[in-house]
């Protein structure tokens, strides 16, 4: 039928999909790449980019971070599949576990990356949004 033909062919694409991680101990600090902090739009101080430009070297340098990506801000299952895992086990990562800094990643404008931050009721000093609008990481690391 019809109808489960186009379930095949939304599925089977599905299905080829692989998850992409990055290695633990990659060397990061000598990239030149740089990521955006999620901010709003209207801001009383500097919106340029470069005010707001995080490099790898800040980012990891001496720290245990943990950085999980989600494919684009806004969607049900990185709002509901993806994000609240981390959400839920934020303060025992960090307390029990050593880690200096949790990392929500996306290729996205900084802005709606931060209208989703805001939207999720994300506590920042648990987990921080950073924004790549450029893709300029993803195609880096190949996530």
């Amino acid at each position: 039928s019809a109808s489960s033909s186009f379930s095949t062919r939304m599925v089977a694409p599905l299905e080829r999909q692989q998850h992409r991680s990055i290695s633990m101990h990659t060397d990061m600090l000598s990239s030149v790449i740089t990521l955006q902090a999620a901010r709003p739009w209207s801001m009383s101080e500097s919106n340029l980019a470069s005010d707001h430009a995080i490099t790898l070297k800040e980012l990891f340098a001496d720290k245990r971070v943990v950085l999980f990506g989600v494919p684009a801000p806004f969607t049900g299952t990185c709002s509901l599949e993806h994000y609240p895992g981390y959400q839920e086990l934020a303060v025992s990562m960090k307390e029990e576990h050593g880690v200096d800094e949790i990392v929500c990643y996306a290729v996205a404008d900084p802005y709606a990356h931060h209208g989703w931050s805001q939207a999720l009721k994300n506590n920042n000093d648990h987990i921080t949004f950073l924004a790549d609008p450029y893709a300029t990481f993803a195609k880096a690391y190949g996530v």
